[in-house]
Order: C-alpha cells, then structure tokens, then sequence
C-alpha cells in the first residue's frame, strides 16, 4: 500500500519595485489623492518604499489601516518591513548633536 502525500510549495517571486505614473506621487504629495490610492494600483510581488522617522512611519501605517487598506500580517493583501536601519543614530556635523537616522517603510502587495 503506498501512501500519497502532496505537500504545498511556495514559489516565490522576486518583487519588484512599484514607480508610480506620470504626477501620481506629486498629486499624493499635495493632497489631490491618498496614498491608499496609490498604493492600490500596485500589482501582486512589487512593493514601494516611504522614507521617514519612525514615528511618521508608524504613522503612516495607522493611517492607511484607518482608510481601509488591508494592511497587516498573515493573509491580508498588503504587508510591510520597517527595518533597523545599520546605524540608528548618527552626528550632525553641523551641530555635533547625535540625531535619529531614517528608515524605510516597505509597503508590498501580496495578492489580489
């Protein structure tokens, strides 16, 4: 008697990342569209990068939860890295006063 036994492989794909069109970033910028819209247009396995101080970061996490984006781990379409930087703070040579180093947001589409 042999046994059958089938087992899920995950293929997964380079991501590549996500340039929005035309003036989409400048019209995001000034508040004619969100960026919940814009990240919307993003296809499965590309991502796009916000770079900022962590608490404008985390900020623009609550406010594209807060809009709808499902935005999260585990199942929902849209999930997102907010990784250490290499050096967390740093020293203004023109002031001589250590400051925050910035980090990015990796905002990726995982399915649709």
């Amino acid at each position: 008697m042999s046994t059958l036994t089938t087992e899920v492989q995950h293929q997964w794909k380079p991501m590549e990342q996500y340039h929005p069109e035309g003036n989409e970033l400048i019209m995001v910028i000034e508040g004619e569209t969100s960026k919940k819209e814009m990240l919307e247009k993003m296809r499965p396995n590309q991502y796009y990068t916000f770079t900022g101080k962590f608490k404008k970061l985390n900020g623009i996490i609550g406010e594209l939860q807060e809009q709808g984006l499902d935005l999260g781990k585990g199942d929902c379409t849209y999930g997102y890295r907010l990784p250490l930087p290499k050096e967390r703070t740093f020293v203004d040579l023109s002031t001589g006063e250590e400051v925050e180093s910035e980090r990015e947001l990796i905002i990726f589409r995982r399915h649709e």
